[in-house]
């Protein structure tokens, strides 16, 4: 597009640039079926504003990284630029940065004072300022384009040196001119998409389309409706559902009406009629004409209905065939697959084909001469009734569907029939003449798949659990109302989400990994990560996932609780309940765990606190308390912080010391006994005794190492 606009920004005034945002928004709404042309809109922005550079940036909200449609300038600075960067600007992809993806989403116009405070590090400083000094950039305005609540992207304009930019509102008005212009285009696209879809199918299918609104009588149709009476549109036109009723058969009409009153009732869901329809040649066409209300009011009434039409002239032509050849007819009859049959007008056989043998299993002469209802399902007994009394008194043939038959192993089949009259040459009625098909595979099969839809329509509705249907780029494709009970957010709110923005930072690597595996097909059991509430809380949660084509299927339940109290039995378990050191039982696991070749040299130091029992009859046991938690209080000060400090008895204390030499360890004794020194409980001076071995070879017993250090320290004690 060329706007003709003038270069110099400096000449034009405010009322000159609403004119060119006038005149830039006109060529939008003419282009129609042209490529969009970023550079374009990049040189009026640039008139407008006074830039010396221009990037106008596409955001991508799922990923949200943003690529470079267009970036303009000077020619020759614009690829000295690129030279300097290593990159194309112009059509590179840049990677996640939450700095300015919350400058675009907060706000419409942002104003950096400088280059380096919009890069944020994403590209190294010595080359922003490379770049500032060599084009003398100043400020950098951002100008976000959005449609709605949709934001597309920005203008990214570099100002020179100590510009100005006064009129912030003329650049913000053309960005929403772009956004909308934008907006447009995409709807456009997904409707042509969409169109080309629909188009596709109707044409494999060789059917006529009809839409029909009920309270205007306006029918619109395509191309083959019309067609298949020998028309184009345009000459059936104006159309309305009086054309239907021009062209369709006078006998016909009757039937059509009856069974549109049924769906208007509800108390069918299907409209289908066989019937005949005018060519525009003079002779009638066989269509079968079938559809459904799509569109009730809130009272009930049809508002709009949609149907096909699909010629079946040749069916019913091979049908007069039949009659005017009774040999041919009959060759037919028996090779058919669908049962023939001839009724008296009571309800007996007076023919029937062989396939009556071969569907059911009963004999044709065990069946001539008798009535047809021993085999009709008695809840279905009523409607086959009255399907007859139907045709007889209305003298019309019909169709029936949905009825069971009995099999001669005792089982039912459902079948459709279609029948009409047979009439003598008197004119009177004598009976009936129709054919029956097998159709419980497709009932079946359609009954299944609607209880199948139910139960897992129900199951998401009800399931506590958290259920859900994603791609594997962590979008979520479905999810159900647990999720909003447990994360507070509503389930609009959770698919606008990509997963992932959800998940705890320290659990991504994990989450991405599982993502990962189910990639190449593996399912996923009994995964924990934490998930972010609305409230800002993380919930643990517990998944079983399984992948199937190019989606994840996943039920997941919050365990939090089950954590925390899996957290206080393992507290518990493993703690003291005085000083909160580890308890004997952790001592024990921690060695086994520990005594390996690589933690040698180590040192096991066992302590014991000097008259705990004389403090106790004298103070009392809250004074011999106060004392043990002040001698674990020390040794939690002076330990190193991969030391394991255990409280084993009353008085008994030992630290694990992995990797620990006899100097270091003599160290270790030697600040405890410093700070232990130093403190007085009251009138009370702490001591304590403390003595420390070594395993230095992996052949050694570590419980004799253990031993030693007890040995030690006792006698210490007793030699103090």
């Amino acid at each position: 597009m060329d706007y003709n606009f003038h270069k110099n920004s400096d000449c034009i005034n405010k009322d000159d640039k609403y004119f060119k945002i006038i005149e830039a928004s006109s060529q939008f709404l003419k282009s129609h079926n042209v490529g969009i042309d970023y550079e374009s809109m990049c040189e009026t922005i640039m008139e407008l504003s006074g830039a010396k550079f221009v990037a106008f940036n596409l955001f991508d909200k799922r990923q949200l990284s943003f690529k470079t449609a267009a970036f303009i300038g000077d020619k020759k600075n614009v690829k000295l630029i690129n030279d300097i960067l290593g990159i194309n600007i112009s059509g590179f992809q840049w990677t996640h940065d939450e700095h300015k993806t919350q400058c675009i989403v907060n706000q419409a116009i942002t104003v950096f004072d400088n280059l380096l405070d919009l890069v944020n590090n994403k590209i190294p400083n010595l080359l922003i300022n490379k770049l500032i000094s060599t084009f003398k950039i100043g400020k950098v305005i951002l100008v976000r384009i959005e449609s709605g609540d949709n934001i597309i992207g920005d203008f990214t304009l570099f100002m020179n040196t100590n510009s100005e930019v006064s009129d912030y509102d003329i650049l913000n008005i053309y960005g929403n001119q772009v956004g909308l212009y934008l907006e447009r285009v995409r709807a456009e696209k997904e409707l042509y998409d969409n169109k080309e879809r629909l188009r596709n199918i109707i044409d494999s299918t060789n059917a006529g389309i009809w839409e029909w609104d009920i309270q205007t009588g306006e029918i619109k149709v395509n191309d083959r409706w019309a067609e298949i009476i020998g028309y184009n549109i345009d000459e059936l036109k104006p159309l309305s559902i009086n054309t239907w009723y021009e062209k369709v058969h006078p006998e016909d009409r009757h039937r059509s009406e009856e069974m549109l009153d049924l769906v208007f009732q509800k108390k069918t869901v299907y409209y289908s009629v066989e019937c005949r329809v005018k060519h525009k040649e003079g002779h009638y066409v066989w269509i079968i004409d079938q559809g459904k209300v799509i569109n009730w009011s809130e009272d009930g009434k049809p508002l709009v209905m949609f149907g096909t039409h699909i010629d079946i002239s040749e069916s019913k032509k091979l049908a007069d065939q039949i009659k005017d050849s009774q040999e041919h007819y009959q060759t037919l009859v028996e090779s058919s697959y669908d049962i023939i049959y001839r009724l008296s007008l009571d309800g007996s056989f007076t023919y029937i084909s062989k396939a009556w043998e071969s569907l059911l299993g009963h004999s044709i002469d065990g069946a001539l001469g008798k009535s047809f209802r021993p085999y009709v399902h008695p809840d279905d007994l009523n409607m086959v009734n009255g399907f007859f009394e139907k045709i007889r008194l209305f003298k019309k043939s019909h169709e029936l569907s949905g009825y069971r038959l009995k099999h001669k192993d005792g089982t039912w089949r459902y079948y459709n029939t279609y029948a009409t009259l047979i009439w003598n040459k008197g004119g009177q009625v004598i009976g009936y003449v129709g054919t029956a098909r097998d159709i419980t595979d497709i009932t079946i099969m359609t009954n299944e798949l609607t209880k199948q839809k139910d139960e897992v329509e129900r199951f998401f509705i009800i399931n506590l659990d958290l259920l859900c249907i994603t791609d594997f780029k962590g979008n979520f494709v479905r999810i159900n109302k647990a999720w909003e009970t447990t994360l507070g957010y509503t389930n609009e709110e959770l698919m606008m989400y990509n997963f992932l923005e959800l998940v705890h930072p320290d659990d991504i690597e994990s989450t991405l990994k599982e993502m990962k595996n189910m990639e190449e097909g593996k399912s996923v059991f009994n995964f924990v990560n934490r998930y972010r509430c609305k409230n800002g809380q993380y919930l643990y949660i517990e998944w079983r996932s399984i992948p199937y084509n190019d989606l994840i299927y996943a039920a997941a339940r919050d365990i939090t609780e089950r954590i925390k109290r899996q957290s206080e039995v393992e507290y518990l378990s493993y703690r003291d309940y005085l000083t909160g050191l580890y308890n004997r039982r952790y001592m024990n696991d921690s060695i086994c765990r520990l005594d390996t070749e690589r933690n040698l040299p180590f040192a096991i130091m066992a302590l014991d606190v000097d008259d705990l029992k004389l403090t106790n009859d004298t103070f009392g046991h809250a004074k011999g308390d106060q004392l043990l938690i002040a001698v674990s209080d020390i040794l939690k000060e002076t330990c190193r912080e991969d030391d394991i400090i255990c409280r084993v008895g009353g008085d008994e204390f030992v630290i694990l010391l992995p990797q620990t030499d006899m100097e270091a360890a003599d160290k270790i004794k030697s600040r405890i006994k410093q700070a232990i020194s130093q403190t007085k409980i009251e009138s009370i001076m702490v001591s304590i005794s403390i003595g420390y071995a070594i395993k230095s070879r992996a052949d050694e017993d570590i419980a004799e190492v253990q031993k030693l250090a007890d040995n030690r320290m006792y006698s210490e004690k007793f030699n103090r």
